[in-house]
């Protein structure tokens, strides 16, 4: 019984510990979060094209959450021109609501391009 009870908790420590992770599909959505705690979007990206993703907050005075890193997340197929997965990991960092925003554009086009959101997140830290 007490090895079955060690092997639950273990497990659910691990659930625990992985982050809360966004994709296209919570576009438009709220997530709630706390502080402390971190999140990541998962996003589909394909970097030969040009086209990358880049994050805004509203209003950007509030420092509730802040970029803590990103990566790109490689293929399996060998196929040249295949579109990768970038992950973005922020941290809640203080209580309070934010929208963060994302535009998929490519930095030598017209700034109306990065005008329009690709994506929009709500994110609401309790503390």
């Amino acid at each position: 019984m007490k090895k079955k009870f060690l092997l639950l908790a273990t497990i659910l420590l691990l659930f625990a510990c992985k982050p809360d992770v966004l994709s296209l599909n919570d576009d438009g959505k709220t997530f709630r979060t706390n502080v402390g705690k971190s999140f990541q979007l998962s996003l589909p990206e394909n970097t030969t094209t040009g086209y990358r993703w880049h994050f805004k907050t509203e209003p950007e005075s509030q420092m509730v959450i802040t970029f803590v890193s990103d990566e790109t997340v490689r293929p399996q197929t060998k196929r040249l021109g295949a579109g990768s997965n970038r992950i973005f990991t922020y941290q809640a960092t203080n209580s309070g609501v934010v929208k963060l925003k994302g535009f998929h554009s490519r930095p030598w086009e017209s700034s109306e391009n990065q005008q329009i959101p690709a994506v929009e997140y709500t994110i609401i830290v309790r503390p």
